[in-house]
């Protein structure tokens, strides 16, 4: 298993946009929604197509006074021009190496224009799983209350080839599907994760072309929670890291199994975030927040904050340093942080259902999906630290 060993810095330090590094890299969603003819959109500039997209992009970052707002294209693509290779500055189809003789790889690091990072690098970020905050802070630094952003795009910035709807942007049909990001989520849903009608009003991922500096080694003063890197099914106490523990007792077993397996800090402080009946997940801990990833992106500030239905950044770094892009994570915790109806019979029953969360969403369902999954499946677990003391500057 992966050992971390982190040197701490600060995320308040870094600058927010107006006074950010030389350099650095922006990116947003809009705040100004339309179709998917992008030719009908007052910043279009009566451009259609991608270049519309990014005359949307452009006139929204100059607008927002971001600086070079001329540099800032849409994370869209068409039947000629991947995104992938457009952030680059270039046209193609990325599996052509965007005309180059070798794939590039000079675009990001991405930050948004709250100060917190969107994503690392290209290629590495735009590979899989790797976006480390959701991208759904608007050009305004304002939170998006949409749900999806056009984007006919894969994640790894290849256009999509199942939804090929809205005509390469210039069809606004009732009738027609293009490939949307969620925008409150990481891995690869931020780029695919839902289906929009080419009639709904929806807004667009704006990345800013060029490269800028290296993230520097993001960690945290406050508690560290973390994804395990294991599933397990939904009676804990049949797996051999609850250490003969059954119901809560178990979760919190394998939660301090997983901590010790990769040598983080205190491992006998963890808690697994899981209810039973009468007993709420965040009424289990004696100390409060705030949570990081390992990562060092900040989750929640409090016990309140994870129980408000809305979280900072998803818990979907697990103890071994993987970002983790699979669903579901037991919790049997509703978005309120009461105990769910169902939660396999305390924990105990693989013929049971119980109540999940979503590990790459930031919104209500990281804790609450709407529906159930059988107990006799293998999901991972929510593991946060409870001690009393917030870690040195490194471990």
């Amino acid at each position: 298993m992966r050992r971390f060993c982190m040197a701490f810095v600060l995320l308040s330090s870094i600058a927010a946009p107006g006074v950010e590094a030389a350099g650095e890299r922006l990116a947003f969603v809009t705040s100004v929604q339309g179709t998917g003819n992008l030719q009908t959109w007052p910043a279009a500039n009566g451009l259609s197509g991608v270049a519309a997209a990014d005359a949307i992009c452009q006139t929204r970052a100059s607008s927002a006074g971001l600086p070079e707002a001329n540099l800032f294209v849409a994370w869209v693509s068409d039947g000629n021009n991947d995104a992938y290779c457009r952030v680059h500055g270039l046209t193609g189809k990325r599996a052509n190496a965007c005309g180059q003789p070798i794939l590039p790889a000079t675009a990001g690091p991405w930050w948004r224009l709250d100060g917190r990072p969107f994503a690392d690098a290209a290629p590495t970020s735009l590979n899989g799983d790797h976006i480390l905050n959701p991208l759904n802070v608007t050009e305004l630094n304002t939170v998006s209350n949409a749900l999806t952003a056009f984007t006919a795009t894969s994640p790894i910035g290849e256009k999509d080839t199942d939804f090929a709807g809205c005509g390469d942007w210039t069809s606004a049909s009732s009738s027609a599907f293009v490939a949307g990001g969620r925008i409150a989520s990481t891995a690869r849903a931020w780029s695919v994760g839902r289906i929009v009608s080419c009639n709904t009003p929806t807004p667009l991922y704006c990345l800013q072309r060029g490269t800028g500096p290296a993230l520097p080694k993001f960690s945290t003063r406050g508690r560290v929670a973390f994804l395990t890197a294991h599933a397990y099914s939904g009676n804990l106490g049949a797996s051999p890291a609850a250490q003969g523990q059954t119901g809560l007792a178990a979760g919190d077993a394998i939660c301090r199994s997983e901590a010790q397996a990769s040598s983080l800090p205190r491992p006998t402080t963890y808690r697994a975030w899981l209810s039973d009946i009468g007993v709420p997940a965040a009424s289990r801990f004696v100390n409060d927040g705030a949570w990081y990833r390992l990562d060092g992106q900040r989750i929640a500030g409090s016990l309140a904050k994870l129980q408000s239905g809305m979280i900072e950044s998803p818990i979907n770094l697990d103890n071994d340093g993987q970002y983790i892009q699979s669903l579901a994570a037991w919790t049997g915790t509703t978005a309120s942080g009461a105990p769910a109806s169902d939660n396999c019979s305390g924990w105990t029953n693989s013929a049971a259902a119980a109540g999940y969360g979503v590990v790459n969403t930031t919104l209500a369902p990281w804790t609450q999906e709407a529906d159930t999954l059988s107990c006799a499946s293998q999901q991972r677990i929510y593991c946060l630290a409870d001690n009393d003391t917030v870690f040195a500057d490194t471990f």
